[in-house]
């Protein structure tokens, strides 16, 4: 299966990551392909550059899913990859519909992937969040607006998971979290004001008081 995805045709090369998934669900898959991981990956980004397909960023969600203990040293490559892809899918749409929801639906994909992987780095390797959010608040910055409504609770999702986990509160952060606090104060944003918040409890800390701090003081000012 891994000769597959070094394969010179890029279909047979789609089709052999898009059987990942499938393989690691088999009762000896993870076992076999834990060792392979770091190549395994790597293949996935090399597909990932010459094509976007919502298959294959699902069966990557699952490898991530499924080695979350072991993706930390290739969160932030990783993370890197879906960001630039986000953005490529969600410029490349035209106006056909098919088209469109192929890639509405390639572009959801690539947003839970990183909030898998976002999750699955989570406490074990804070001191990767800062490169973490050096690829991520670009992008995330970009579409803190109403034009990318479909995607804008997964987005706001993945800020507050950098929020969350980072050690620090940069100029970055802050900065996207005011573009979200002004999001919210929009009609069609403020039932996405749910998505920023914790899933799980943490006790609160002085750098979780200064996000709810910079975010209330901006939706007061309003």
């Amino acid at each position: 299966m891994l000769q597959c995805l070094r394969d010179p045709e890029l279909p047979v090369r789609v089709q052999a990551a898009v059987a990942m998934r499938f393989l690691i669900q088999s009762d000896l898959g993870p076992i076999k392909l834990l060792p392979f991981l770091q190549p395994l990956l790597s293949e996935f980004f090399n597909i990932m550059s010459e094509i976007d397909s919502d298959d294959l960023i699902a069966a990557l969600e699952r490898i991530v899913a499924e080695f979350r203990e072991n993706v930390g040293p290739y969160a932030v490559e990783l993370c890197a990859r879906l960001a630039e892809s986000f953005i490529r899918v969600t410029e490349s749409c035209g106006e056909d519909e098919d088209e469109e929801a192929n890639v509405a639906l390639a572009a959801l994909e690539i947003l839970r992937t990183i909030i898998t992987s976002v999750q699955a780095v989570g406490n074990s390797a804070v001191s990767i969040f800062p490169q973490l959010e050096a690829v991520l608040v670009p992008m995330l910055s970009q579409c803190a607006s109403e034009k990318y409504l479909e995607f804008f609770e997964d987005i706001a999702r993945i800020a507050s998971l950098l929020t969350y986990h980072t050690p620090e509160f940069t100029p970055q952060l802050r900065s996207l979290v005011l573009l979200l606090g002004q999001a919210f104060m929009e009609d069609w944003g403020v039932d996405f004001i749910a998505s920023t918040l914790p899933s799980h409890p943490r006790p609160p800390s002085p750098r979780r008081s200064r996000i709810a701090h910079h975010c209330g003081s901006f939706l007061l000012s309003r």
